[in-house]
């Protein structure tokens, strides 16, 4: 009751939960994309492009549907064939940029090298296209500072790309110099530039997502998070990232009865999208507390396809092993982390945990 005395002045509502409508507007397919959305986006578009393989919008937005499910075949397959249906788009060649990227981490090292070079060939080609587009702009200018030198890597060259990007958007300006700052591990200017970006545009999603994780990755300011998630909640109410940060600040401050509200409205918003259920999890396992209830949420979590910007399922099981070696159950605790590895064999939070409990 002590713990609860402490925080409920600090944490308790900051901000009232919106109510979701009886009737919410229909999305278009890119809409869908934009917010998140991408179990209901690919609902949508795979008929649409199974009808008209040669409607370039429709395949583009399926390839970034499919990023977002976690499907890099998927979606490396629907961005070639975007570039090969609309050469001229900018959009097209940014997004099989990015795709690539994403497969060159996860590649074997001998094609690295190779998938690497041709990410940054396809973002080049995006800018060149368009000189403003900012998520072309946002992959080269982390390609440059990333790469080492002998691929092209420039750290000088990055801040200069983030100097463009700030010229064509001050929001994303700031958040370009967070990123950064970020990747220098430098905290103080990351939070600074986050709350820059913020300070210029309140009603930026992207802005107050960049600005809320901060504060979930730097020994967490939950009044700070608070405040944040409940400005992304009044920006779009039907999107996971709100929900999912004010959860951590209810398992915070051991309110666990808002917090059951709280994930109740979630799911109301947007049924597909189970991933608060999985942040409250997440935090109850960090303190340790309400265990029981914490694994009946992670099941549910695990219920249904993971969306859009939500936990991956493995990472879903490795918190289930943590919660069950907690509960000193190490049998069932090694089970969820093989399951964790079946899904994504590169996790290394399970490959480490299970070497540990196999005594290897």
């Amino acid at each position: 009751m002590k713990r609860l005395l402490f925080f409920f002045p600090l944490f308790l509502y900051a901000c009232e939960l919106p109510q979701p409508s009886a009737t919410p507007p229909a999305l278009s397919p890119e809409q869908l994309v934009e917010r998140g959305h991408d179990l209901q986006a690919k609902a949508v578009l795979t008929p649409m492009v199974e009808a008209d393989p040669s409607d370039a919008a429709a395949v583009l937005l399926l390839s970034k549907t499919l990023f977002g499910l976690g499907d890099l075949d998927g979606a490396l397959k629907y961005a070639e064939r975007a570039v090969a249906i609309a050469p001229d788009s900018a959009a097209a060649h940014v997004q099989l940029g990015d795709v690539l990227g994403r497969v060159a981490e996860k590649a074997p090292i001998f094609k690295q090298l190779s998938l690497a070079r041709r990410a940054k060939k396809e973002l080049d080609a995006g800018i060149a296209l368009d000189p403003r587009n900012i998520d072309g702009l946002m992959g080269v200018m982390m390609y440059d500072f990333s790469a080492p030198s002998f691929l092209g890597g420039d750290k000088a060259k990055a801040r200069g790309v983030a100097g463009r990007i700030a010229a064509i958007d001050p929001v994303y300006g700031w958040l370009a110099q967070a990123a950064l700052s970020r990747e220098r591990k430098d905290a103080a200017a990351e939070l600074d530039f986050n709350r820059r970006a913020v300070a210029e545009d309140p009603a930026s999603f992207d802005a107050q997502v960049a600005l809320a994780q901060f504060y979930v990755d730097h020994n967490p300011d939950y009044a700070g998070l608070e405040d944040s998630a409940c400005k992304i909640l009044q920006i779009d109410p039907a999107r996971p990232e709100g929900w999912r940060y004010l959860a951590e600040v209810r398992v915070s401050g051991f309110c666990w009865t808002e917090l059951a509200q709280l994930l109740e409205t979630a799911a109301q918003f947007n049924s597909d999208d189970l991933s608060p259920f999985y942040a409250a999890a997440a935090a109850m396992i960090r303190q340790g507390e309400r265990l029981p209830v914490a694994r009946d949420y992670l099941e549910k979590y695990l219920s249904q396809p993971s969306d859009g910007s939500a936990p991956s399922h493995a990472m879903a099981h490795w918190q289930l092993a943590t919660l069950l070696e907690k509960e000193q159950l190490p049998d069932e605790a090694i089970a969820e982390l093989e399951s964790a590895l079946a899904e994504d064999p590169g996790l290394q939070e399970a490959k480490k945990d299970l070497k540990r409990l196999r005594g290897n």
